[in-house]
């Protein structure tokens, strides 16, 4: 019996593929290319796989609109817990934009430098250039505190937050909203990739942290069949 499901869209090409496969077994148990993607396709094929006795105890899944209002209408008691794939994937995306801005500044910041000492060198005036390198030099010095500050902000998103093996869901939710905040003071609207994670952030945090509280119950579960103290 199938008790958690993992549910995707792959794609051949430009055709869709909807997917399910048993966590614990890796049986898959839909693969159905199809042309639309929306409600009524997923709807269709879990009422399909629902006839032959399919009936998780929750599903995973990314935030495919599509997907996740298809399972709540077919399946509206099953809780479907965030895939955090994606939200590591936008998070590392929004890290390696941010590296190659660092560098780009830093580039542009040595080649004034350099354009610096040929105008010495040839005795022509260097006011203006040098007024540039300063804003040069202010805004590689920004954009390599953001990155350092947002490396931090990921690794502990990865480690603390997100791991399997962590603290209660409690802590993790606050912890969430501690590294969701730190990343809004930094938001000053330059960068559309950090708007992107905001929303995301804001938008997924129960569904990320959905799978805390299954694990919050079990040892709750061993304390009371034992009789002993949950610490």
């Amino acid at each position: 019996m199938i008790k958690q499901g993992l549910h995707d869209e792959i794609f051949q090409g430009s055709l869709a593929v909807l997917t399910g496969v048993d966590a614990f077994s890796t049986y898959c148990y839909l693969l159905k290319a199809a042309e639309h993607r929306d409600e009524e396709t997923w709807g269709w094929y879990l009422l399909e796989i629902q006839a032959r006795g399919f009936d998780p105890d929750n599903t995973i899944a990314d935030v495919a609109k599509g997907l996740r209002a298809g399972q709540k209408a077919v399946l509206s008691d099953t809780p479907c817990h965030g895939d955090v794939f994606s939200i590591f994937k936008q998070f590392k995306d929004f890290v390696l934009s941010l590296t190659r801005k660092v560098q780009r500044a830093t580039s542009s910041r040595v080649d004034q430098e350099e354009d610096i000492v040929r105008a010495q060198l040839a005795q022509e005036p260097t006011r203006s250039m040098t007024s540039k390198w300063v804003h040069l030099k202010r805004r590689e010095k920004r954009l390599l505190t953001l990155l350092i500050d947002v490396k931090i902000l990921f690794q502990w998103m990865v480690h603390d937050v997100l791991k399997l093996a962590g603290p209660t869901l409690s802590v993790r939710q606050e912890l969430f909203d501690f590294i969701k905040e730190e990343l809004q003071q930094r938001n000053d609207g330059e960068f559309p990739m950090l708007r992107k994670l905001l929303k995301a952030l804001h938008n997924q945090r129960d569904q990320l942290l959905a799978f805390s509280g299954v694990l919050d119950q079990k040892p709750a579960e061993i304390s009371k069949r034992l009789d002993v103290p949950l610490a």
